[in-house]
């Protein structure tokens, strides 16, 4: 209840300091001030490390959206609602794909002999054989070791999610994906809409009552620019004697486009039949494609071409295998493997035009299926893990009178064990604690956020080549005044011709000298 003699914040300080009320005796206690702000950093850097932890899961679209109530999980899809008693994200997925598939199709198909039905259906039965010879953790989830038929069902399952959830999935593809004669490529079109929206990109699905042109798959807008690509997947029949492309990419390229063209071709062959020679062999394919590939006697339009070869349905029974891709610009000489650039500046310039490419390649390679509602990692959520060390929360540490701060962590793999700084008071000291094999494996899945905070560092890499080494400097460097950097670079030949250029060219022309730098030192 508020005292009615009692100053409003904004009135004068009865003290006859001249100062409001709110800035004088009313003002909140200094240590509250820093134990709200040290709270408030705390809950920043967690949900921070919570973000990067998602996207590298999830990717860059959507996130997923989940609450839990009791024991029923509640699962937002695009517009709609789903809740289940779901212990994981998988099981979800699978809900929710059958959902899609219709339960009048699966009676019809189940209805069928076992040699004649959807191929959807060898995928479903090898998984669950596998699945009742995996163990079960003490709360009931089964862990087991992946097959081609699991990668296989489940990437399909996702893809429909990422779609339904980003975007739409249209009744057309379902009708492909229920007709075993159209399943594979209707299958792949959904590999190509999810590694888009994995990268960030906005679909834009075509109309299916439009017979006036031909049409693409759909269009992927980076948000950034609003920058279009017109999108389209072809598969080829599976195991095929050889590795051409050029029926698929004339079939691509002979569609109408006003945008730029992304193609995507999968060779559809068993992993094992590819060897390090692919690389070329595509490549050497499409120069002559370039050549020779005329639509209606013109010319063949230039597209950028991703042929790719990710084959689970191949090994149902096995491991999944490699999943491959391999950049190529058909008639995009700036683009693609092979490319020699005339300088690394050159070559970053290039990378950084065709950014959202290049999210392409890296969310295909990285393709992974969530197995946790929050973006939490499994090995925390399900197994034996416990997240026992969190930046910025306090412990007691034996023979430590008051709690102590963890101010920081490094986790030394070879050793199986973390080195935690504490601060109590103004001390600081380490201390050392082993790591079990669950914890070490969570490390590993995920080290940058292993201590419930953001450490951009855990996962770097020592750069080995000359972009890497750019690429190293730049993050430092992009921001960095024209002023400064011309300090740096006072005693270049050239710094009258540096000092007109803006901060950007600026800063590229730095961090290039400072690669060749590098390497020339280790030379």
């Amino acid at each position: 209840m508020t005292n009615q003699n009692e100053p409003r914040r904004m009135d004068p300080c009865p003290c006859g300091s001249g100062k409001i009320y709110k800035k004088c005796h009313g003002a909140f206690p200094s240590h509250w001030n820093e134990e709200l702000e040290r709270g408030f950093q705390a809950g920043k850097a967690r949900h921070e490390a919570l973000q990067a932890r998602r996207q590298h899961q999830q990717g860059r679209g959507k996130p997923i959206i989940g609450a839990k109530l009791g024991e029923v999980q509640f699962v937002g899809v695009g517009d709609k609602l789903r809740w289940g008693n779901w212990k994981t994200f998988e099981d979800f997925l699978d809900t929710n794909l059958k959902l899609a598939f219709g339960k009048h199709w699966a009676d019809e198909e189940l209805a069928k002999p076992t040699d004649e039905r959807h191929p959807l259906f060898s995928w479903i039965d090898e998984y669950a054989k596998q699945l009742e010879q995996a163990p079960a953790t003490p709360n009931g989830v089964r862990t087991m070791r992946s097959v081609g038929a699991h990668a296989a069902y489940f990437g399909l399952a996702y893809n429909l999610y990422l779609l339904q959830h980003n975007s739409e999935l249209k009744k057309r593809l379902l009708r492909r994906l229920r007709s075993t004669h159209y399943f594979h490529g209707a299958y792949y079109e959904t590999c190509v809409a999810a590694t888009c929206i994995l990268a960030g990109l906005k679909l834009e699905l075509e109309d299916e009552g439009d017979g006036s042109s031909t049409h693409c798959e759909f269009y992927a807008i980076d948000p950034n620019n609003e920058r279009r690509f017109w999108v389209e997947a072809k598969s080829r029949i599976a195991e095929k004697e050889h590795l051409s492309i050029r029926d698929q990419l004339y079939r691509a390229l002979r569609k109408d486009a006003e945008v730029e063209r992304v193609v995507f071709i999968d060779i559809n062959v068993r992993d094992s039949t590819l060897d390090e020679t692919i690389a070329d062999e595509l490549t050497k394919q499409v120069r002559e494609c370039e050549q020779s590939i005329t639509i209606d006697g013109k010319p063949a339009p230039p597209a950028f071409l991703f042929v790719t070869n990710f084959s689970p349905h191949l090994c149902i029974e096995a491991p999944p295998p490699r999943r491959m891709i391999v950049p190529l610009g058909f008639k995009k000489p700036e683009f693609g493997v092979g490319v020699e650039y005339p300088s690394v500046e050159e070559a970053f310039k290039a990378k950084r035009m065709h950014g959202p490419l290049y999210q392409l390649m890296d969310r295909y390679k990285a393709y992974s299926i969530p197995s946790t509602f929050d973006g939490e990692l499994p090995h925390f959520s399900f197994g034996e893990a416990t997240r026992r060390w969190i930046v910025g929360e306090a412990y007691r540490i034996e023979d430590m009178e008051d709690p102590c701060i963890l101010e920081s962590g490094l986790v030394s793999p070879e050793d199986k064990e973390a080195a935690l700084v504490f601060r109590c008071g103004s001390d600081r000291f380490i201390s050392r604690d082993p790591l079990s094999d669950a914890e070490l494996e969570a490390y590993n899945a995920h080290p940058e956020t292993f201590f419930g905070v953001l450490d951009k560092n855990a996962r770097t890499k020592q750069p080995e080549t000359q972009l890497d080494w750019f690429e190293f400097a730049y993050e430092t460097y992009r921001h960095t005044p024209k002023e400064r950097l011309l300090e740096f670079m006072q005693d270049a030949p050239d710094i009258e011709e540096l000092k007109g250029l803006d901060q950007d060219e600026l800063a590229i022309r730095y961090c290039g000298r400072f690669a060749r730098g590098v390497l020339a030192g280790r030379s």
